[in-house]
């Protein structure tokens, strides 16, 4: 009789310590596939939009400086990403550059993680794993570092970011080809503001094979993939003085034959006066919202795949007119900046390609957690039984649902485009007045800008910002 009570004494304690284990396993499941995989710097997200678009800066900084724990430990690369915009934004040039560069540090230690365990990232919600950034978001983080240097006027640090953007470009190239999976292959935008740097650096050749490449960008793959953009004429004018710069006489007549006012650039005065480059931010990014997908599995289950799509939304401000006058004879002098990156189709293009590929990933993940759900429900009924194995079943099959829910993650407090302009002013003080123009090209807004002091042969950059 002994062996057989030994017997039964181990049986049930074994039993009791399955079911602890399978308990065990089923709240983990449940636990793991219900976090909230968005994050909370989403939710945190409305209140710095509101300071952005009233165009207070620094007070939108000390949001996201006081409230760094709504950011979650996946998401240490959107904090040191917003910290370096809205740093920007504020004129904080130094600290922008410091913020970018720990945060495109942390991408590229999070890619190479990434790469190294593709295989099991697989089976891991996107939104469970550290945001690394889209392939654009971590080629403007060094556009927007070459934009710092530009405002400190410290050229070849500007020069060197725009150096890495061509790399990132060409990368990009090599990993895409011409397939379809990212639009995102080239910059127009970065590439205009290398050939500025290398200008200013009196690297004339190099200057005009990055305008030349900028306009290649527009007519190759920019004017198709990022929405209907025309060439901005402060491009044709680059690449037209640049040819002249050069004595490339066949590329000038080139460049003047396919812009409509070529005949009318002159390139001969600039050495005596001072350029003004333009940047306007306007609008914020469409934020990412969820597009449910059902999907039925093989014992009727219904799943709700969910993937990312971006909600529309216009900047108010659809351009603006930048006037000079001259402190010392009251002659006024005009600029309008022309849209030359629109990040809002650029980010819905990139999404857009991917959207097939997101799909498969949800779908076989989700085929993937339905086999493994089913097989330890059967499991489970069988070695706990009773009310017990219900409910892990039951559980088990509520995983199936809450999983799948998109990844809404994004770099939140980017522009929606950037328009560029150009003044070219004598020697002298100006002061400076914007006026902001709706679609229906009403005059909406004036704002005044601090005084510039043009100098001779200088280069100088005045951002402007509205992002409503």
């Amino acid at each position: 009789m002994l062996p057989n009570i030994h017997c039964l004494q181990y049986r049930s304690g074994y039993r009791a310590l399955f079911q602890i284990v399978a308990m065990g396993i089923g709240f983990s499941l449940l636990t793991l596939t219900t976090l909230p995989g968005c994050g909370s710097s989403m939710r945190y997200s409305p209140c710095v939009r509101k300071h952005l678009v009233e165009n207070e800066f620094d007070h939108a900084l000390d949001a996201v400086k006081n409230n760094q724990e709504k950011y979650s430990t996946l998401e240490s690369a959107l904090y040191y990403l917003d910290l370096g915009l809205l740093s920007h934004y504020a004129g904080h040039y130094q600290e922008s550059v410091q913020y970018l560069s720990i945060a495109e540090k942390t991408m590229t230690e999070l890619y190479t993680k990434r790469i190294s365990n593709e295989s099991a990232s697989l089976l891991i919600e996107d939104k469970m794993q550290p945001y690394e950034g889209e392939d654009f978001e971590k080629v403007l983080v060094n556009v927007f570092n070459a934009l710092n240097f530009a405002a400190m006027q410290e050229w070849e640090k500007a020069l060197v970011e725009g150096r890495r953007v061509q790399v990132k470009l060409q990368t990009l190239k090599d990993k895409y080809g011409n397939a379809h999976k990212n639009g995102y292959r080239d910059d127009p935008f970065a590439r205009f503001l290398t050939g500025i740097f290398y200008d200013i650096q009196g690297n004339d050749n190099d200057a005009f094979i990055a305008y030349k490449k900028a306009k290649l960008a527009y007519t190759q793959n920019h004017t198709q993939s990022h929405g209907s953009l025309k060439i901005p004429d402060l491009i044709h004018e680059k690449l037209i003085c640049s040819a002249d710069a050069n004595g490339f006489r066949d590329e000038k007549r080139a460049a003047i034959k396919e812009y409509s006012r070529g005949p009318t650039v002159s390139c001969s005065l600039n050495a005596q006066q001072g350029e003004i480059i333009i940047i306007h931010y306007q609008g914020l990014i469409p934020e990412k919202i969820e597009s449910k997908h059902p999907v039925t599995m093989p014992d009727g289950y219904h799943v709700n795949l969910s993937i990312p799509v971006f909600k529309e939304k216009q900047p108010l401000f659809r351009h603006a007119q930048v006037r000079l006058q001259s402190m010392e004879n009251g002659r006024t002098l005009n600029s309008t900046p022309e849209m030359m990156e629109d990040i809002t189709a650029i980010a819905t293009e990139n999404l857009k390609n991917r959207t097939a590929w997101l799909k498969t990933r949800c779908i076989a993940r989700a085929g993937t957690q339905y086999a493994v759900t089913e097989g330890l429900g059967l499991a489970l009924d069988q070695a706990v039984g009773g009310w017990q194995g219900q409910l892990l079943g039951a559980l088990l099959k509520g995983t199936r649902e809450g999983a799948g829910n998109a990844d809404l993650r994004q770099w939140r407090t980017l522009p929606a485009r950037i328009s560029t302009g150009r003044i070219l002013a004598p020697p002298g003080r100006y002061t400076a007045m914007v006026e902001y123009f709706d679609a229906n090209n009403n005059k909406t807004t004036r704002k005044n800008q601090p005084a510039i002091q043009v100098k001779q042969g200088e280069t100088r950059f005045l951002f402007l910002t509205s992002l409503k």
